[in-house]
């Protein structure tokens, strides 16, 4: 992935304003993300969901994630509702879908930064470089932390609505709930990348302050 930003432009130089659009950019991701989590349950609510490219409000993920919560569990406890199994795959299959479309972004961002860095010669390299790419590396990793507590929360969340339907409405069936107990319902594959990602910037990181200093 190359790293494009607000101008869809790739960074020709590290500082303080490429930092501002790294976050701007992360934002951005991040809104589209929060959304797209938010319609997926909408699939459970029979809301049709309108795609939107642009001009989405800013969310963040644990806003997003709290917003989820509360929606499904007043799904969960509709007497009313009739649970389809179907409407859960789709959900389930849209979050894990949309949660590596953010991953992917992270993992380039990661790349792009160090690529940039290793183009950048050594004979220019300076304390406000440092500084800047201190500051992308404090953002990158402030993200996917977070990621990895929404990826945690969600798989929470989940289960949790998952065993009110068995609970309350017949569920679906005896192997059903014991695949449940064992089977991770999000990709188990989301937080090793996300670990092993954050392990690289912080060993690439670690390598280029070594170098400088």
């Amino acid at each position: 992935m190359t790293w494009q930003l607000c101008e869809n432009q790739s960074v020709a130089v590290l500082d303080h304003s490429m930092v501002e659009r790294l976050e701007c950019y992360l934002l951005g991701r991040e809104t589209h993300l929060s959304h797209q989590i938010i319609r997926a349950v909408q699939l459970l609510e029979g809301i049709p969901s309108l795609e939107r490219s642009a001009g989405l409000e800013s969310i963040h993920l644990d806003e997003a994630i709290e917003e989820f919560s509360r929606r499904i569990n007043r799904i969960a406890h509709a007497t009313q509702k009739t649970f389809a199994h179907a409407e859960w795959e789709d959900m389930v299959y849209q979050i894990n879908d949309s949660l590596w479309g953010y991953v992917e972004i992270l993992e380039g961002c990661v790349t792009e930064l160090f690529q940039q860095i290793d183009r950048i010669g050594f004979e220019q390299w300076n304390a406000d470089l440092i500084h800047s790419a201190t500051l992308m590396r404090d953002e990158l990793t402030h993200r996917m932390d977070d990621l990895v507590w929404g990826v945690l929360k969600l798989e929470k969340q989940l289960r949790a609505y998952r065993r009110v339907c068995d609970i309350s409405h017949g569920g679906w069936g005896v192997w059903g709930k014991i695949n449940c107990i064992w089977k991770k319902l999000l990709d188990r594959s989301l937080i090793t990348t996300v670990q092993k990602c954050r392990k690289f910037l912080i060993f690439r990181y670690g390598k280029f302050v070594a170098r400088y200093t």
